[in-house]
């Protein structure tokens, strides 16, 4: 099953998206690998993907600036969907980093 194949299937899944619904976005959907620690949305910039994952792990985080401490907010696994969805729906600059 490839990559796109995998998110056919989780969007139907999730939203009841049918494979002719599918085929009208397909264009709109690109495969990006993200390696270890790469980010995938940076804090004060506007989320502007809806990504699947494939394969691994993507975490959101904030910093405490008076502890200087990582603070894990949300947790993303494999055939699930990642995305500042806040930022990404209003088009404003996110709260905390996204990283895999």
């Amino acid at each position: 099953m490839t990559e796109i194949d995998k998110l056919a299937f989780a969007l139907n899944q999730f939203a009841g998206l049918s494979e002719d619904d599918f085929k009208m976005s397909s264009d709109f959907w690109l495969v990006k690998n993200y390696k270890k620690g790469e980010f995938y949305n940076l804090r004060g910039t506007v989320c502007t993907y809806f990504g699947f994952i494939v394969d691994g792990v993507f975490r959101s985080y904030t910093i405490d600036e008076k502890a200087g401490e990582e603070k894990n907010v949300f947790l993303y696994s494999a055939n699930g969907f990642v995305v500042s969805f806040k930022s990404f729906i209003n088009q404003i600059p996110c709260d905390y980093f996204t990283q895999r």
